[in-house]
C-alpha cells in the first residue's frame, strides 16, 4: 500500500510537469494560428513521448529491461495513448464545439480525467510491476 502511494504521489507529480507541457504547447499552437484538434493533437503526442521516459525512468519500476520488452512496453503504452488520444478529441469537440465550453476550459477539464483514467492502465496494463523490490 506504501508503494503504491507513493508511486500514486510519483506519478502525479510527473503527470503535473508532463501536463504544463501539454497545455504549454497547446495555447503556443492555438496562439500561432492552429485549429484547436491538431494544436491538442501534436502537444498531446510530444507530452506522450516525454511522459513515457519519465514514467519508465521516475515512476513505475519495470521488469523489462531488454531492448525487445522496452519496445514492447513502449508500444503499449503509445497504444493507449493513441485511444485515449481518439477518445480526448472527441470529447474536446463535443465539450468545444456542441456545450460551447471556452476551449482552455475545456482542455484543462479533459485533461485531468484523462490523466486519471491513464494512471490505472498504465499500471496494470503497459508497465510490468516488480512486486519484491528490497527498499
Amino acid at each position: 500500500m506504501k508503494n503504491n502511494l507513493k508511486e500514486l504521489i510519483k506519478y502525479g507529480i510527473y503527470g503535473c510537469i508532463t501536463t504544463g507541457i501539454n497545455l504549454g504547447l497547446f495555447v503556443l499552437f492555438k496562439k500561432i494560428g492552429m485549429y484547436y484538434l491538431i494544436a491538442n493533437t501534436v502537444s498531446y503526442i510530444i507530452a506522450v513521448i516525454i511522459n513515457y521516459i519519465l514514467n519508465r525512468k521516475y515512476v513505475f519500476v519495470t521488469t523489462g529491461n531488454t531492448k525487445q520488452q522496452i519496445k514492447e512496453e513502449f508500444m503499449k503504452f503509445v497504444g493507449v495513448r493513441c485511444a485515449s488520444l481518439v477518445l480526448d478529441n472527441i470529447l474536446f469537440y463535443f465539450v468545444v464545439d456542441i456545450l460551447k465550453v471556452n476551449v482552455y476550459i475545456g482542455r484543462v477539464c479533459l485533461s485531468v480525467g484523462i490523466i486519471l483514467c491513464t494512471f490505472v492502465i498504465n499500471k496494470i496494463f503497459v508497465f510490468k510491476i516488480v512486486e519484491d523490490i528490497p527498499v
